[in-house]
Order: structure tokens, then C-alpha cells, then sequence
């Protein structure tokens, strides 16, 4: 009887609190509170003198930052008070979007839409020990920059990122636009010369050791990029100091600004600068780089920079990187070829060296040497002899007189016939033009290969910092050489990570082929 009487009061409350078709709805769930949404960008750092620095054009100088999949940023919420609503939140980034953090193992929930909320505060990288921070100040407090910025972690660990919303109605989905907490220091030791064309140079060597900033706040050590200059992450500074040492070659030099003053989100750029006179074609050496110019009346002529470069200068046409130095008249790498410029007919009266292609031919595509049943009579040396020129020269004379030979139906030609000669003069000078008071592209030889191979490294490093691909290899790979075998067969050099390895094979097969000139 007294649980009839409760089932009928409680019926009675619940029908006196419905009026009209309400007392027959349907029932509807309580709906949960709306998940914050996130997007995030990052401004650049402002230059301190206000203009552009086309250097900074990526994130690799420090200029900007990129996420990577896997990094986190946390936000705190509070309301009109200050006090806390949402502490620390770990939101991550999966690569093309945000997305709380559901596997941060700290037992946090997601940040959801909340009419209390009054001020947002949002930080990169997360780190667990912000919790309980309530203000920008705090962050910089608690996360000074490193004193050794070499590694890019530490680096971009350094680089504080924050924002700040606050005073505006109750957010649902956040725009977060962060800005940099500290200042970006950019430091390039710099190197001049004057090259044959009477035109300054300036480039970054990347022979610099034991480099070091001493600011009021510390010693810092920074982080180099690409180019060769260095970066660093320093907390804003008021009349300071600034002093920098570095070692070149195991000489010491250094500088100091004095009364030095920056401020958050600016980037400060200093440099010092070594000069080493005339750097001419004559004072070539193995790895530098081989660069085209454009004179004043049209044509194109080549100047050098040093192999000790980190990166090519912005604008400068790089086409290879200097193999060998000067021209033997006898030994394993001797060159009886005469030589003219590109044009076919004028002679080159000055011989400095071979140039090593930067690229392959036909875009790394492995091609035949020829359609195997021609002899050419060239060259048949395996290991030396320095006669590429010659051999490209024997190949297309013989295709000459082949078609002037009437007991021959049928016609010949490079790219049919001699593709892997095809690809490394014409198919490269087409997309790479040769400057021109060079030879001109032609198909190295057995021997010329042998030597690339002995000087592997040196070159293989100059190739990298032209490209600007690291990770750039040659090894494993076949290379057809210009010089025969026999009928029928040709050699190729192959470089095996162990070992020189120089064999001959059906010209019908087919391997890589590249390009060299002489200047």
C-alpha cells in the first residue's frame, strides 16, 4: 500500500509539471556539452629592421616553425575571475588537424564549450609541468630557452609559442594564432672572395666548430641549419652584451655587440665576415662548385666557389662540382683529347679541370650504352686514362661517317643508336646548358669514372650541399662508362660501398648514366 502510494504521488508531480501535448512527448536525452574545436597557425618572427629576409623562407632557418605529427600544445581556461576552469589540456596534432589528447596518461578530459569561460590560454610544446600556470609570464618563467640549442629538439623546444584570448564571448571552436615568446638571434660567419669575373662572393662555410653566444642570461650554444648559418633562442634582452667565438681551421675568431636590446617575436641577424682575396679558376680544387654566369654581352662564361661552402648562395647557377684538377700528359690519368669550347671549333686555350655533373642523365634513368652491334674502336682501357671527350667525339664521328657511306641503307643517330652518349651530351645540355667557353657535356670514361669513385666522398659531399638533398647517394649504383670493351660490350664502374668494381657488359643493357665538361 505504501509503494502505491508513492508510485501515485510521484505521478501526480510529474503530470501537474507537463501541460497540454507536453505530457505525451516523447523523451528526449540530455545532450552532452559541445567538445572544443582547435586550429592553430604560427606567425613568423618579425625582422628587427622591418624589412624581408628572403634567407628566411622556410621553417629549416627558424624563422618559421612547421608541426609534426605528435606534437602537442595545452590550453587552460578560465573564467571572469581567474579562476580555473580547464588546466593544461594536451591537445596533439595528427598531421592535418587537432585533437585532444584522449592517451596523455595524466587522467586530463577535454577541454568542452562552457559559458563561464572568459580567458584562453594556449602554449606550445606541452609539457605537464605548466600545470597550474594561469599567465603568459608564468610560461616564460617556467620554460626559459636552452642553453645548448644543437640539437633541432632542444632548438624547437626553446621556441615558446603563445596566445592569449580573453574579454570576448564564450569560444566553441578556437583560433589559435600563436606568436614567439623570446627572440630569434640568426648568426652567419660569412666568406669573401673575388672570383675571376672581378664579382664579390659571399658564402657560409661549413668548417665552423666550437661556436658560442654569451648573452646576460648564459653561454648558449645554437643550432646550424641547412644553409650554414646558426640560430638561437634567447629571452628578450635590455642593454646587454653580446659576445661570439668560433674556430675556423683551429683559428679563433670572435666579435661583441655592445648595448644590444631585443624583443619577443623579432629576429636579430648579426654577421662576420672573413675575406680570401682572389678565389680564380686557377685556384680550383676538388669539390668546389662549378657555377654559369651571363656576361654583358650575352654569352656565358663559369667562376668557382669553394667546396668548403655550406650551401649555394641564393642565385647562383650551380651545374657540378670540380672532379679533377688540371690535365696529365702521361700517368693513369693522362688525356691526350683536344679540346674546344662548346661551339664545336674554338679551341680552348686554357685547361683547368673536369666537372662532375650535379645530376644524372635522363632524369636517373637507366638506359643502354648502344643497340650492340657497332664497334666504335675507341677507347678499351678499364681502370685509367682520362678520355671521355675523345670517346664522345670518336662516337659521333663515327655515326657521321656511317650515314655518309651510301653501302648503307639505313641512317644512324645519337639518341637511337648511342642513347647513354645521347643522354650525357645533348638530352643534358638541353635541360643544363654548359657555359660557353667549356667543353661542353660529354660521356666520361672508364677511367674518369674510377677517379670519381676514388674521390667518392669529397664529391658526394659537395653534390649533397648543392642539391640540398642530404640523403643523396650514389653508391650501389652502375655507371656506363664511355670506353669499350669489345665487340659488342662496354665497361661500366660500379660503386660498391667496399670496393672499386670495374666490369663489362652487352651494350643492349642498360645503367645510369653521368655527365662531365672541362673548363
Amino acid at each position: 500500500m505504501k509503494k502505491e502510494l508513492i508510485h501515485l504521488v510521484f505521478a501526480a508531480v510529474l503530470f501537474a509539471s507537463c501541460t497540454g501535448e507536453d505530457a505525451f512527448a516523447p523523451h528526449v536525452p540530455v545532450q552532452a556539452a559541445d567538445a572544443l574545436s582547435v586550429s592553430v597557425s604560427v606567425g613568423r618572427f618579425t625582422n628587427a629592421d622591418n624589412s624581408s629576409d628572403s634567407r628566411a623562407s622556410d621553417s629549416a632557418d627558424g624563422n618559421t616553425l612547421s608541426f609534426e605529427g605528435g606534437d602537442r600544445i595545452g590550453i587552460t581556461v578560465l573564467d571572469a575571475d581567474g579562476n580555473l576552469l580547464y588546466d593544461n589540456i594536451p591537445y596533439t596534432y595528427s598531421g592535418s588537424s587537432w585533437s585532444f589528447d584522449s592517451g596523455n596518461n595524466e587522467g586530463k578530459a577535454a577541454c568542452y564549450h562552457d559559458s563561464k569561460a572568459a580567458t584562453y590560454i594556449a602554449y606550445f610544446p606541452y609539457s605537464k609541468d605548466a600545470d597550474g600556470i594561469l599567465t603568459v609570464k608564468g610560461l616564460k618563467t617556467q620554460f626559459p630557452p636552452k642553453l645548448d640549442q644543437r640539437k633541432p629538439e632542444d632548438f624547437r623546444a626553446s621556441d615558446l609559442l603563445v596566445w592569449t584570448s580573453s574579454g570576448q564571448s564564450v569560444q566553441r571552436s578556437l583560433t589559435v594564432e600563436f606568436t614567439h615568446a623570446y627572440s630569434l638571434l640568426s648568426f652567419s660567419p660569412l666568406v669573401k672572395f673575388k672570383s675571376n669575373l672581378g664579382e664579390t662572393v659571399l658564402y657560409i662555410p661549413d668548417v665552423y666548430s666550437s661556436i658560442s653566444f654569451t648573452l646576460s642570461a648564459g653561454t648558449f650554444i645554437p643550432y646550424r641549419v641547412a644553409d650554414g648559418s646558426f640560430r638561437m633562442i634567447v629571452a628578450s634582452e635590455n642593454n646587454a652584451d653580446v659576445r661570439w667565438v668560433f674556430e675556423n681551421g683551429g683559428k679563433p675568431y670572435g666579435g661583441t655587440i655592445t648595448g644590444f636590446t631585443s624583443a619577443e617575436n623579432t629576429r636579430y641577424t648579426f654577421t662576420s665576415t672573413k675575406d680570401i682575396g682572389d678565389y680564380k679558376l686557377e685556384n680550383a680544387r676538388i669539390g668546389d662548385f662549378y657555377c654559369k654566369a651571363t656576361k654583358s654581352d650575352g654569352s656565358t662564361t663559369c667562376y668557382l666557389i669553394p667546396g668548403d661552402a655550406a650551401s649555394i648562395p641564393n642565385g647562383r647557377d650551380c651545374l657540378g662540382v670540380v672532379l679533377k684538377v688540371g690535365k696529365d700528359s702521361s700517368d693513369d690519368w693522362k688525356d691526350e683529347g683536344e679540346y674546344t669550347q662548346k661551339d664545336g671549333t674554338t679551341k680552348m686555350t686554357d685547361f683547368h679541370g673536369y666537372v662532375l655533373a650535379l645530376y644524372d642523365a635522363n632524369n636517373g634513368t637507366y638506359c643502354k650504352w648502344g643497340d650492340g652491334v657497332d664497334i666504335i674502336g675507341i677507347d678499351q682501357t678499364q681502370y685509367t686514362l682520362f678520355c671521355g671527350y675523345a670517346n664522345t667525339q670518336a662516337i659521333k664521328k663515327y655515326i657521321t661517317d656511317y650515314n655518309n657511306d651510301n653501302s648503307h641503307t639505313d641512317k644512324k643517330d645519337l639518341q637511337h643508336n648511342f642513347p647513354a652518349t645521347y643522354y650525357a651530351t645533348e638530352d643534358y645540355e638541353n635541360k643544363y646548358p654548359s657555359p660557353d667557353d667549356s667543353s661542353g657535356w660529354f660521356f666520361p670514361s672508364s677511367g674518369q669514372g674510377c677517379y670519381w669513385y676514388q674521390n667518392r666522398e669529397i664529391l658526394l659531399s659537395s653534390v649533397r650541399k648543392a642539391t640540398g638533398k642530404a640523403d643523396y647517394n650514389w653508391m650501389t649504383a652502375f655507371y656506363w662508362s664511355s670506353s669499350e670493351r669489345s665487340y659488342g660490350y662496354a665497361w661500366y664502374v660500379y660503386f660498391y660501398p667496399l670496393y672499386l668494381i670495374v666490369y663489362n657488359d652487352f651494350k643492349g643493357n642498360t645503367y645510369r648514366v653521368r655527365s662531365c665538361l672541362a673548363f
